[in-house]
């Protein structure tokens, strides 16, 4: 087989690597290997799996354009100052709701109006009706919705909803 078909992975040394905010953007800057990056996205390889462990660090103003600078094995392996602005960057990109109680489902128009308490509060969103890819599975018997807006929203385990929540969330979701 050709070489073409695989891509090596570049792990980031911890010693060859210096992250900082960008003041003017109050976004992330990588240095590595004498080379300045800005507006640097950080992504988990494996978010379920290992959710601290191999970082991906990728650079691009848009997902079809962005490259991988490289990945990170352990952030656990870089100075605080460092760790504490990855953790930073991950919390804003993995931000999720946990639903506890689903209020109302509504169906509008090909879009299914929610209203759920979360473990930050009540809230309304709306998903797509037909945009199944937008419901995926969560381990066992969890779910992890995507709104219009890419918040996500995780019931960790439908059988700890309520039956009322149960019977609303299958009604509208089929399995």
């Amino acid at each position: 087989m050709s070489n073409m078909c695989y891509s090596k992975i570049k792990y980031i040394h911890p010693d060859c690597v210096r992250f900082f905010n960008d003041e003017k953007t109050n976004s992330l800057s990588v240095k590595l290997d004498c080379k300045v990056y800005n507006h640097v996205k950080v992504y988990r390889t494996s978010p379920i799996s290992y959710p601290t462990k191999y970082i991906s660090l990728r650079v691009g103003t848009s997902s079809s354009e962005e490259t991988e600078i490289g990945i990170i094995r352990d952030p656990d392996s870089l100075p605080l100052e460092s760790r504490a602005l990855i953790e930073r960057e991950l919390d804003k990109r993995y931000f999720i709701h946990i639903i506890t109680k689903i209020h109302s489902i509504k169906e509008e128009f090909s879009f299914l109006y929610w209203d759920v308490d979360t473990d930050k509060g009540r809230k309304e969103f709306v998903v797509a009706s037909r945009a199944h890819h937008r419901i995926t599975e969560y381990g066992e018997n969890g779910r992890i919705i995507l709104d219009l807006d890419w918040n996500r929203y995780q019931i960790p385990d439908l059988r700890d909803l309520d039956e009322q929540s149960r019977r609303l969330f299958y009604r509208y979701i089929y399995w």
